[in-house]
């Protein structure tokens, strides 16, 4: 009979040989086995007889946690588990757990498992995994297949709103359809599987999903500039609670230039001397230009001294070496502001002018990569050459009327509810 310890130290042994598993399992992935390892060493991996399939936990102390259970773990094949790792990482990505506010989180979560399934099956590569292991796995899996909400050549084209949209409606029987579907993970927003609360850390979070985000940027060509792909990696920040740092910060992220480029050259001396007309592939970064942002603050007298600093502590955060950042204030003139001084003063006080921002813009040396303007929104919508480049920071009490359709926006006033 064993001891107590004995059976500590199984229970140690079994979940070491689950991780050597699963790094085999990522190792011998068909579809990009450096991509896989690369999102296998995210996070530690940790087991518990807990919950029933798996989750991510990012705590305080900014541990990233992929948790499977045992149970759960152990009935999935290779292909299975690395299907559901990718899928927890895709979450974080597209940050289903910040764009769910007020939604009920069932029909939310589904929303999310739907669209993290089909990028898998279509971006990364598991709908050529051909296996009947895995095609059982897939009969009973959170996809379109099983949901027809949307036409197969929409899979791609839809962002997690419109699938809980979609839900809410019940189209063509769907929630009847996924009460016989098993989803890949719990979903932890709120509470840990095992009951206890969670206690995310939103700060460690985004700094995760920034890896997460310039990991997918680096291995899966397009990410980034695919504006299908942007939309669910941001979301569009309408009058609904919005951690609006978070969101800043999120875009800065996906502006940010990074890119590998493939070449062929000799080996090593040995190598080349033997076999000097013989070629080996490699990856190399590419020096990129700065990435560019304009900060535009409206003096109209709307912003608060708090938001005034965050904002501006943000702004001097960023590496020189990666952001060329200039800010200024503006009425119906753009007016330079020192983004070193301690206590920076804001030019104008007259009306305001949205279009003076947009010409300023175009007098740089190239468009800014993306323009940060922080206003209550009161002045004449603006023709911008490039909408997709704005981020709208709107302060309390103001309106986004002129500005709805260029960009995105997030409301100040959610800084003080986010606090709480």
């Amino acid at each position: 009979m064993k001891t107590e310890n004995e059976g500590v130290s199984t229970t140690r042994e079994l979940d070491g040989l689950r991780k050597e598993a699963l790094y085999d399992c990522v190792d011998r992935f068909d579809y990009g086995s450096e991509l896989a390892k690369r999102v296998y060493h995210l996070g530690e991996l940790r087991f518990t007889d807990a919950g029933s399939t798996a989750w991510i936990r990012v705590d305080p102390n900014e541990k990233v946690a992929f948790w499977f259970n045992r149970s759960f773990f152990d009935s999935l094949s290779d292909d299975e588990l690395a299907f559901v790792l990718f899928h927890e990482v895709l979450h974080v990505a597209f940050r289903h757990h910040a764009r769910r506010q007020d939604r009920d989180p069932k029909l939310w979560n589904l929303a999310g498992d739907l669209v993290c399934n089909a990028w898998l099956l279509e971006r990364v590569g598991f709908r050529s995994v051909r296996t009947k292991r895995f095609g059982s796995f897939l009969s009973s899996a959170v996809t379109f297949e099983n949901i027809r909400l949307v036409p197969p050549r929409d899979h791609l084209d839809v962002t997690a709103e419109h699938v809980y949209d979609l839900l809410e409606g019940g189209a063509v029987g769907c929630l009847r359809a996924a009460g016989s579907l098993v989803p890949c993970d719990q979903h932890t927003w709120d509470d840990a599987a095992d009951g206890t609360e969670v206690r995310q850390d939103d700060a460690a979070l985004e700094d995760f999903r920034g890896k997460v985000e310039k990991l997918l940027e680096e291995w899966m060509p397009g990410w980034s500039e695919d504006p299908v792909g942007d939309q669910r990696a941001v979301g569009t920040a309408d009058s609904r609670p919005v951690n609006w740092a978070v969101l800043l910060r999120s875009r800065l992220i996906a502006v940010s230039r990074h890119t590998i480029e493939q070449r062929w050259a000799p080996g090593s001396r040995k190598i080349a001397w033997m076999y000097p007309r013989l070629l080996f592939p490699g990856d190399r970064e590419i020096e990129m230009p700065c990435t560019s942002i304009l900060i535009a603050l409206d003096s109209s007298g709307s912003i608060r001294p708090d938001v005034l600093d965050r904002l501006l502590a943000i702004a001097r955060s960023l590496p020189e070496d990666r952001f060329e950042v200039e800010a200024v204030s503006f009425d119906t003139q753009v007016y330079p502001l020192d983004l070193r001084a301690r206590r920076p003063k804001l030019l104008g006080g007259g009306g305001t002018s949205f279009q003076a921002i947009e010409d300023f813009a175009r007098t740089r040396r190239r468009y800014p990569d993306m323009v940060v303007v922080l206003t209550d929104g009161y002045a004449s919508r603006p023709r911008v050459l490039r909408p997709d480049r704005w981020l709208w920071l709107l302060t309390e009490r103001g309106t986004a009327e002129q500005v709805t359709g260029i960009g995105r926006r997030a409301w100040i006033s959610a800084l003080v509810s986010s606090a709480r």
